[in-house]
Parts: structure tokens; sequence; C-alpha cells
């Protein structure tokens, strides 16, 4: 029994960490604007509305309006596992769109980037009017 805990405690050890970023919302823009991330690599996300209003966050490519809806043609996290953590809750999927932030809210997400995600993708908040005053900005996968 202590030989195969000291086993699984090496084999944690050496698990390569997620690349953590931070991402702040603030009114009509995200900082940093751009952020650059790495096919192959686990990352951790982690989005924090410093605003004193909602914000989205989306990650995409072919900005499309329909009526007063705006969204991406091409979604970054389509078939992406994805675990979201929220208030100390934690909910897996693979099917995420778009992310609501309340003013001070804070939401982490832990996936790895496919080799298939290379490229200039955007980031964008499609609040009624926030992209228009300059909420959106760049996620390069190299």
């Amino acid at each position: 029994m202590v030989l195969g805990l000291a086993c699984w405690a090496l084999a944690a050890a050496g698990a390569a960490a997620a690349e953590r970023i931070t991402i702040e919302l603030v009114d009509y823009a995200f900082v940093p604007g751009t952020i650059t991330l790495k096919a192959g690599t686990e990352y951790q996300i982690v989005l924090v509305n410093h605003a004193s209003q909602e914000h989205e966050f989306l990650v995409g490519k072919g900005r499309v309006t329909q009526g007063d809806e705006e969204s991406f043609r091409e979604n970054f996290f389509e078939d992406i596992d994805v675990n979201l953590t929220v208030g100390g809750v934690t909910i897996g999927t693979t099917d995420l769109e778009e992310i609501e932030l309340e003013p001070n809210g804070q939401v982490t997400l832990d996936f790895t980037v496919p080799a298939d995600r290379r490229g200039d993708w955007e980031m964008a908040c499609f609040v009624p009017g926030h992209y228009d005053l300059g909420m959106h900005g760049t996620v390069k996968v190299q």
C-alpha cells in the first residue's frame, strides 16, 4: 500500500502543470488583448469580469449577425473537452459556445489545444454594442 501511494505521488509530480493565463474583462476590452497558445499544450484560462456590467467570452472565426444576435461561424471550443469551474463547481463539456460573466464573476477553463486549431482566432463579447466599442481581441494558436 505504501509503495502504491509513493508511485502515484511520483507520477503526479512528473505530470506537467497546465499553463495558466488570466484574461480580465473590463469595460469594452479584454486584458491582455492578445494571447498566444501552443497546440498540444494544456491550459487553464481564468476569466475575471472586473466591469460593472455583464460580459461574454466567445472565441471563433467569421463574425455573423442574425437580427440582434451575433456569434461566430466557427467555434474554437467545438469538440474540445473543457472543464469549467464556477464557484468551486466543475462541469465538463465538449459543447462550449459562450461564457456569460456577471460583474465580479470568475470562470476557469481547463483544456488542451488540439493541433487542428492552429491559426488566428478572435475572442469577443457580443453583449449588444460591446464588440463595436472595442471588446474583442486575438487568440493565436501556434
